[in-house]
C-alpha cells in the first residue's frame, strides 16, 4: 500500500509523491488523516529548506486504520482503549521520559526533552530522522499525507462520533491557547492575580492563536476584553468567537490612541494582562505599553524567529512591578483541557478554518497566508 504525500522539498514547493506505507510494528499504530490544520509554524517552516525531503503538519486527526497488538500498553490514550476505526487527535511530541528535563518537569512537556521526537517537522526527528535519511524516502509523520505513522509513546485523545473533523484538528491550536492564558493564572487575593471577572485582559493578534486565547478567556469569565489586530475581517471573526468589549487596529491607529481607548475602558488604568500573540518585537513592546502596573504580559508570539527590541529593565520591568512570561513549553495536561473544551463548547470554533484544500493545493492555499481574509488553513489529504 502507498500513500499520496505532499513532500516538502524546501523553498515554497511540495511535490505529491506516493510514498509506501510501513508495516505497523506491535507498538504502533497507522491512521489514515481525516484533516491537518496548517500551523503558523508551517508557514514559517515554508521558506525553509530541510535537510532532506519531509512531510509537515503536525494538526493532525485521523480514523486508526491499523494497529499492533501492544500499541494499548505504548500508547497514552485518553478515553481508550483504542481500536481499529476509532477516531484519534494527537499530541505532536513524543519525549524519551529518562532525560534530566523530563524527570524534572514530566513526561510529555514539549521542548524540554534533551531527545525529543516531533510530527510534522525535521528540527526533532529522533525516531523517523535515519530512515529518511539513509533511504531518501519521507517517513510518514506527517499530517500532509493520506496516512501517517503513530510511534509508541504518543498522547491521543479518542474523539467522539460527533465531533466534526475540522473541530478535533484544532486540538493543538487550541492547547496553545490554553497554555498560553494558564501561565497568567495566579493564586486568588494574590497582588498579581490578573486573571478573573473583575480584570481587564488585551490579546494582540487576530490569528488563530489570538481568536483562541480570546475565546478562552471569556469562556474563563473575564471582565473585559480588549482584541488588537492589523485585518478587519480577522478582528470581526475574532469578536463573533469571544464578544469583545472593544476591538483595536493597530494599522489605521496608534499606540497613543490605542492607549487612550484602553484607558478609557479601564478608568486610566491599562490592562491587567497582555497575552501577546504575534511574531514581533514592536507588538512586545507595544504590550508593555498597553499594560498597567502590576500587570502580567505572556508572551506566545515571538516564538519562531529573533525579534530584537530596545528594552528597559527599569522602565519596562521595574518601575511596573511587571511578570513576563515567555511560552514555549506545552504539556498532554494542557491539551487535554483543550480536548475538554472542544468536546463540551467547542461548538462554532471550526469557523477559524477559511481557506480548505486537498494535497495538490497546499502550496497554493499556504500562498495566501497574507491575504485579509485568511486565518486558517486546512488539508483534506484524501479528498480526491
Amino acid at each position: 500500500m502507498k500513500a499520496r504525500t505532499a513532500v516538502f522539498q524546501g523553498n515554497r514547493r511540495f511535490f505529491v509523491q506516493e510514498i509506501p506505507v510501513p508495516e505497523v510494528g506491535a507498538d504502533g499504530v497507522l491512521i489514515r488523516v481525516d484533516a491537518a490544520g496548517i500551523c503558523g509554524s508551517d508557514l514559517h517552516i515554508y521558506h525553509d529548506v530541510p535537510p532532506f525531503p519531509v512531510v509537515l503538519g503536525h494538526e493532525v486527526t485521523g480514523t486508526i486504520v491499523a494497529m499492533g497488538e501492544k500499541a494499548n500498553q505504548s500508547m497514552y490514550v485518553y478515553g481508550g482503549p483504542l481500536m481499529v476505526g476509532d477516531r484519534i487527535s494527537l499530541y505532536p511530541t513524543v519525549t524519551c521520559g529518562h532525560c534530566r528535563n523530563c524527570m524534572d518537569y514530566g513526561n510529555g512537556a514539549y521542548s524540554v526533552c534533551e531527545t525529543p521526537f516531533g510530527y510534522g517537522d525535521w528540527f526533532e526527528y529522533k525516531l523517523a530522522g535515519d530512515y529518511t535519511r539513509s533511504s531518501g524516502v519521507p517517513a510518514l509523520t506527517g499530517g500532509f499525507s493520506e496516512y501517517m505513522y503513530i510511534y509508541p509513546g504518543t498522547y491521543l485523545w479518542k474523539v467522539p462520533e460527533d465531533m466534526p473533523v475540522e473541530r478535533a484538528a484544532l486540538l493543538d491550536p487550541l492547547a496553545v491557547a490554553v497554555r498560553t492564558v494558564e501561565l497568567a493564572q495566579r493564586c486568588p487575593g494574590t497582588m498579581e492575580n490578573c486573571l478573573d471577572e473583575t480584570r481587564t485582559a488585551l490579546v494582540i493578534g487576530d490569528g488563530t492563536i489570538g481568536a483562541l486565547v480570546a475565546y478562552y478567556l471569556r469562556l474563563l469569565g473575564i471582565g473585559r476584553l480588549v482584541i488588537a489586530g492589523g485585518r478587519e475581517k480577522r478582528l470581526k471573526k475574532c469578536t463573533s468567537l469571544a464578544q469583545a468589549d472593544l476591538l483595536l487596529n493597530y494599522k489605521t491607529q496608534s499606540l497613543e490612541e490605542r492607549s487612550e481607548l484602553i484607558g478609557q475602558l479601564t478608568g486610566g488604568r491599562g490592562a491587567d494582562v497582555v497575552f501577546q500573540c504575534v511574531g514581533t518585537g514592536r507588538a512586545f513592546m507595544d504590550g508593555l505599553h498597553l499594560m498597567k502596573r502590576i500587570g502580567t504580559l505572556i508572551e506566545c508570539g515571538n516564538a519562531m524567529k529573533p525579534s530584537p527590541v530596545e528594552f528597559d529593565p527599569f522602565v519596562d520591568l521595574c518601575a511596573k512591578h511587571a511578570t513576563l512570561i515567555g511560552m514555549t513549553v506545552n504539556t498532554p495536561q494542557a491539551f487535554n483541557k483543550a480536548f475538554t473544551v472542544l468536546e463540551d463548547h467547542g461548538k462554532g470554533l471550526e469557523s477559524v478554518f477559511t481557506h480548505a484544500c486537498g494535497l495538490e493545493e497546499l502550496a497554493e492555499t499556504m500562498g495566501k497566508s497574507s491575504q485579509s481574509d485568511y486565518m486558517k488553513g486546512i488539508v483534506y489529504p484524501n479528498r480526491k
